[in-house]
C-alpha cells in the first residue's frame, strides 16, 4: 500500500519539476495535475513507478481510487437528490442505463463538485439495492428489487 501523505509528497516534487513552480496545496496540485496533458501524466505515472517501486498502472490507480477521493464529495450528503433521479430516470431509461444516467445528470447539475466516478457510481447502486459486486453483472439481474425499491419510496 502507498502512504497517502507520502505520495502527495512525491507527486508535489514531480509536478514542481514538470512546471516549474511549486503548488501551495494539495487541492491545488490536485487541479494542476488534472490540467496536465495525458503524455505528462503518463510520464509522471512512470517516474513515480521507478521512484516508489510499482508499476506504472499501480501509481496511477492509486492517484484516481485512493488519493484524489480526499478533494470529492461525499454522495451520501446528495441522497434524496440521487433517489429522487433514479425514479425520475427510470422511466426514461432502460435499465442497463440508469445507473450511468443518474451519474451523468447528477454530475451535470453538480459542475462545480468534484465527485469520484467510482464512488459516486457504488452509491448509486447501492441506492437501488445492487449488490457490490454487481459491476460486473447486468444491471437487468437486479431490475424487480430496485423497482420495489424506488416504488416503496413514493409513498
Amino acid at each position: 500500500m502507498i502512504d497517502t501523505t507520502f505520495f502527495g509528497t512525491i507527486l508535489q516534487q514531480k509536478m514542481t519539476e514538470i512546471c516549474g513552480y511549486s503548488v501551495a496545496s494539495e487541492e491545488q496540485l490536485f487541479r494542476e495535475f488534472n490540467d496536465l496533458s495525458n503524455s505528462k501524466r503518463q510520464a509522471c505515472w512512470q517516474a513515480l513507478a521507478t521512484q516508489i517501486g510499482r508499476t506504472p498502472n499501480q501509481v496511477k490507480d492509486f492517484y484516481y481510487n485512493s488519493w484524489t477521493k480526499q478533494f470529492s464529495a461525499d454522495p451520501a450528503k446528495y441522497q434524496d437528490e440521487l433517489m429522487f433521479l433514479i425514479r425520475k430516470l427510470q422511466l426514461f431509461c432502460s435499465e442497463d442505463n440508469l445507473v450511468r444516467s443518474v451519474c451523468h445528470q447528477f454530475t451535470e447539475s453538480h459542475s462545480l463538485e468534484n465527485f469520484n466516478a467510482k464512488t459516486l457510481n457504488k452509491f448509486v447502486r447501492k441506492l437501488m439495492g445492487c449488490p457490490e459486486s454487481s459491476s460486473s453483472q447486468s444491471f437487468s439481474e437486479h431490475s424487480s428489487s430496485v423497482r420495489l425499491i424506488v416504488f416503496e419510496n413514493l409513498e
